[in-house]
């Protein structure tokens, strides 16, 4: 494995797999030090939800973030074994009657995209206790499987000789002429 690399990913998580990624389909070449350690990315549970529902509207910048990562994760499903994302939708429980007030405004004027109607819902499940007010059905969002995610991609790049799965020490970097 050369070790000439324009960039080095340290770590094993959602952000270095999804770097990992965007080097590969800009051609930068990279070592990536995936450790072994556990973190947060193994045990995630990744909804990708394109309505903050505390003011009722679409995410910041939905248009343009919300719509790369929504795509981005349902195209890695076309280049791994197996697929990691999935379209779903989530059902939002309304707090109070004046939430689901709030929740029919802002849809009227738009604010919710084609991600929400605000109609209320209710699910008749007894097994769910549900508030009296509902809920709102969030469509378009992404269901990420994030451990089989983070798992998959390195075995990926693993099979590109780009992973060294070993602990990254800093204290055993060495500069030499403004290089690593």
């Amino acid at each position: 494995m050369s070790m000439e690399k324009e960039i080095i990913i340290v770590g094993s998580g959602l952000t270095a797999c999804t770097l990992a990624w965007k080097l590969h389909t800009r051609n930068i070449s990279f070592i990536w030090f995936a450790d072994t350690l556990p973190a947060a990315s193994h045990a995630a549970y990744g909804i990708l939800n394109p309505i903050h529902f505390r003011n009722a509207s679409k995410s910041w910048k939905e248009d343009y973030f919300y719509q790369a990562a929504y795509h981005f994760y349902l195209h890695l499903n076309t280049l791994l074994p197996q697929p990691i994302a999935r379209k779903t939708s989530i059902y939002h429980f309304l707090h109070d009657e004046k939430e689901a007030v709030y929740f029919r405004q802002q849809a009227e004027c738009g604010e919710l995209g084609n991600y929400c109607d605000g109609d209320v819902y209710f699910l008749n499940q007894p097994s769910i206790q549900e508030t009296k007010a509902g809920g709102v059905i969030i469509k378009e969002a992404l269901h990420i499987q994030i451990p089989e995610y983070v798992r998959q991609t390195i075995d990926f790049f693993t099979n590109t000789n780009c992973v060294i799965r070993q602990h990254f020490d800093t204290k055993n970097i060495v500069f030499i002429e403004n290089r690593v």
